[in-house]
């Protein structure tokens, strides 16, 4: 009863139906809930390289309130593992947990990764959005939040039971990069990114 609650949750955020109990089936919630792809939560049970990787070139997807929907397509991503002065309270979370810090001001979207009590966690830095006719980089952390319209209500959330989720179809990644920074925290393990 209790995961048929849950479920019942997910279905109305992910869908965007309310549940009508006299003509929706168990079998045809998990359909609905089928045919939007996300994301399972047992990719974020590696190593944060590989996690960082892995997402570039998924869509990172947002439902507004609204219902409205945005896309955008994963350009950047950093990753952490270990102790430091900078780590955030997300590096600690169980892997798929969605954590929303601030720094300067901005929100930063971190996933953690690996398992619960480790320092490890990814940054989303940057995405390609198609706003209309028009193809463009939101780059940034924050300026990536403002563009999804996260705040502090998305954190401590499963990635897979919330409004933003991942979506794991890929489109052609290319190669891969790593960006040489000089000013990153000692327990960055590199920022990677591709190109459009």
């Amino acid at each position: 009863m209790i995961e048929r609650k849950l479920f019942e949750r997910v279905l109305s955020t992910y869908v965007g139906e309310p549940l009508n109990r006299e003509k929706s089936s168990w079998v045809d919630m998990r359909q609905k809930v089928a045919l939007r792809e996300k994301l399972p939560t047992d990719f974020f049970m590696q190593e944060p390289t590989d996690v960082a990787k892995g997402l570039l070139g998924m869509n990172l997807v947002r439902v507004l309130p609204s219902r409205r929907e945005i896309r955008g397509r994963i350009q950047e991503v950093a990753a952490y593992k270990g102790e430091a002065d900078s780590v955030s309270d997300v590096a600690y979370y169980g892997p798929g947990i969605i954590g929303v810090s601030t720094k300067y001001g901005k929100h930063l979207i971190d996933i953690a990764t690996e398992s619960e009590g480790v320092p490890s966690c990814v940054t989303l830095i940057g995405a390609f959005f198609q706003w209309g006719k028009e193809r463009q980089l939101v780059h940034g952390p924050g300026n990536l939040s403002r563009a999804l319209k996260i705040d502090g209500s998305d954190d401590g959330v499963p990635i897979v039971c919330n409004d933003l989720w991942i979506d794991p179809s890929v489109e052609s990644v290319g190669e891969i990069y790593t960006r040489n920074l000089s000013n990153i925290p000692e327990n960055c393990l590199g920022y990677f990114y591709i190109r459009e």
